[in-house]
């Protein structure tokens, strides 16, 4: 196949595409390279070492330091964004059965520009991710382990995807989980967020998350008023892989896993959907496998000739990558500026 020959070119060049979008025109940029200047590059080793916790995502802060101060933080960020991007689409083709390209033609539409191009860190611990749901389904489940472990040390947050393991071995627990996702709008219905608890538990385990609770960040929240949209639209896509994956996804542990992390995206946005934007960045990240599952809900439908379907799943796509970059790059559609 011609795709296949030519993937060691194509997802270095999307790692590139990337990155030069997130340098040019992404505003998180700018906090990385603030940050990195005036957290990073001014602490001496010694103070690394002395405030070393496991909380504190060292393997990328640590690794920022080492590198910055040999090739410069610019050249970490690109070898950093090359290599893992081409590690993680590798990985999601050898996840994917059938039509390989899809799952990568999905991954680009929904976070290619989200994560490489503007959330950095959880787009390299969601490298690691990807592989440790390959090494599960490969049997070999202590090494899926230590990869969600190294993989929070780039981004703690990763932990909730420790959820993978009894999603996989249970499927009672992926029972409970759908229950919990088909129920979970009625936690806005009745206006109760478990946003607070979640809160005091993250700012604990690490007090940098407290950024999220600041008055500032809070009064600004669904500034846009798009967030109820978006999880309206993702609740009833997932709604829509459920129904159309039902005859696999009891029967399958992989399917399982693939579908339930979505699911459990849902439950973040409607559980804390009073504070958008931890909310938002919790379903995104939980929603890594929507490449994967959406690939099969494609051939679900195409195997049964319904083709308007499919064309309607990559038309989806499509918009929804035109208008993900339109809200991320304003700078570069020239009416926005």
């Amino acid at each position: 196949m011609m795709y296949r020959k030519h993937v060691w070119l194509i997802y270095p060049l999307l790692g590139l595409t990337a990155f030069l979008l997130s340098i040019s025109a992404s505003v998180d940029w700018m906090h990385y390279n603030w940050h990195y200047e005036h957290r990073v590059a001014n602490q001496t080793w010694y103070q690394l070492f002395d405030s070393f916790s496991l909380t504190k995502e060292i393997l990328f802060f640590w690794s920022s330091k080492l590198l910055g101060e040999l090739i410069g933080f610019k050249w970490f960020i690109f070898s950093l964004t090359m290599g893992l991007t081409t590690l993680k689409l590798y990985y999601y083709e050898r996840l994917s059965d059938k039509k390989p390209w899809l799952t990568i033609f999905f991954y680009c539409c929904f976070y290619l520009f989200l994560l490489e191009g503007t959330v950095l860190r959880v787009a390299y611990a969601t490298a690691f991710v990807i592989v440790a749901i390959y090494f599960l389904f490969d049997k070999r489940p202590l090494l899926s382990f230590g990869l969600i472990l190294l993989s929070s040390q780039i981004h703690l947050t990763c932990l909730v995807f420790l959820i993978i393991f009894p999603i996989y071995y249970s499927k009672y627990f992926f029972t409970a989980l759908l229950v919990s996702f088909v129920l979970s709008p009625l936690f806005i219905l009745f206006h109760f967020s478990l946003f607070d608890l979640i809160g005091s538990v993250a700012g604990y385990v690490n007090p940098k998350y407290q950024f999220y609770f600041g008055e500032k960040i809070i009064d600004t929240q669904n500034s846009t008023g798009l967030f109820f949209y978006f999880l309206a639209v993702f609740y009833a896509l997932n709604l829509f892989v459920v129904y159309t994956l039902r005859n696999s996804i009891f029967s399958d542990p992989k399917a399982r896993v693939l579908v339930g992390t979505g699911l459990m995206g849902i439950i973040f946005m409607s559980t804390m959907y009073t504070h958008v934007a931890p909310a938002t960045r919790l379903a995104e990240l939980m929603m890594i496998t929507l490449p994967l599952y959406l690939t099969s809900v494609f051939l679900e439908w195409q195997k049964n000739k319904y083709y308007w379907v499919c064309y309607s799943i990559i038309i989806f796509a499509v918009l929804y990558a035109l208008a993900r970059f339109v809200y991320l790059y304003p700078s570069l559609i020239p009416f926005l500026k």
